[in-house]
Formats: structure tokens, C-alpha cells, sequence
């Protein structure tokens, strides 16, 4: 009896009264998004609320990225330490020193793509990613499966005369 009530008390000050689970479905169509959550919590009063929102995704157009102006800028990012990146504009990274894309996704900001390689880098414990390209032109997507680019090196630097396109690399 006493380690039953040692136990109750133990879970009464320390363990969480209710649990929440969340599932989020996302149906894409056009430009439009479709969110449903349902949420459940489980405690001495089960309820379940269900709540439905549309968000309209970018599919075109430009995002905003102030180049030339950030030509040969360092970017700053901090996470556990900070990431310093030096920004050059219209630059791309490839070539045959097996230098590739880790990942594709889509950022509406440099710095967001800068910060998704800090935090590859940071979960993964090691520099893997070593350089970003960022494409601020939103009709490129379906085409190129992204607006930034995650890299493992820099290979062959490409560089062009573009506004909407940036190439950083992580300062070692």
C-alpha cells in the first residue's frame, strides 16, 4: 500500500495529466493549401476538437533578395554557435568533384536558406553542408524542386548576371 501511494504521488507531482496528438493532413491544388488538424487530449475529460484553414502558397513571382547589393556581404547565423556564410550573387556550385545537392526545399528568404544548412550541420554533429543556392524566382520551383539547395562543397563556381539567385558559402 505505501509504495502504491508513493507511486500515485510520484506520478501526480511529476507526469503529465493529459496527452495531446496532432495530425495534420495537407492536400496542395493549384496555389491553394488545405490544412486540417485534428487534435485529441486524453485526460479525466476526453474532448476532440477539429478546426480547418486555407492558405494560399506562392506559386509565382519573385521573393525578395537585394541583390547586387548583398554581393561579397558575410551572413550571420545562430543556432547553437553562429554560421558565418559570405553571400555572392548569381553563383551556383557544381562540377566534378562529386560536389551535390544534399537537399532541395523551399525557403521564402536567404536566410532561411542559410539557416536550414546550419541546422543540417548542427543535427548532423559535422560540416556536411558547406554552401547554399538560394533562387528567389517562385516559378522555378515545380521545375527545380526547390529555392535553395543545400551543397556538400563548392566544385565548380558558376557565376552569371543574375539578381534573383545567390550562392553562399560557409566560412570555416
Amino acid at each position: 500500500m505505501a509504495v502504491t501511494n508513493a507511486k500515485n504521488r510520484y506520478k501526480d507531482q511529476y507526469c503529465v495529466a493529459s496527452t495531446t496528438s496532432t495530425t495534420t493532413t495537407v492536400t496542395a491544388t493549384s496555389t491553394t493549401t488545405t490544412t486540417t488538424t485534428t487534435t485529441t487530449t486524453s485526460d479525466s475529460s476526453a474532448s476532440t476538437s477539429t478546426s480547418a484553414s486555407t492558405i494560399t502558397v506562392p506559386t509565382s513571382g519573385f521573393i525578395s533578395l537585394d541583390c547586387p547589393a548583398l554581393d561579397a556581404t558575410t551572413l550571420g547565423i545562430t543556432l547553437q554557435s553562429t554560421s558565418l556564410f559570405t553571400v555572392t550573387c548569381g553563383q551556383d556550385f557544381s562540377g566534378p568533384n562529386h560536389d551535390i545537392d544534399i537537399l532541395a526545399l523551399v525557403v521564402y528568404s536567404l536566410e532561411d536558406c542559410a539557416m536550414a544548412c546550419a541546422s543540417y550541420n548542427l543535427n548532423w554533429k559535422s560540416t556536411i553542408c558547406k554552401a547554399v543556392r538560394f533562387n528567389a524566382d517562385l516559378g522555378q520551383v515545380g521545375i527545380n524542386y526547390g529555392t535553395c539547395w543545400l551543397k556538400n562543397g563548392t566544385g565548380t563556381i558558376e557565376s552569371s548576371n543574375s539578381d534573383t539567385s545567390a550562392g553562399m558559402i560557409l566560412q570555416t
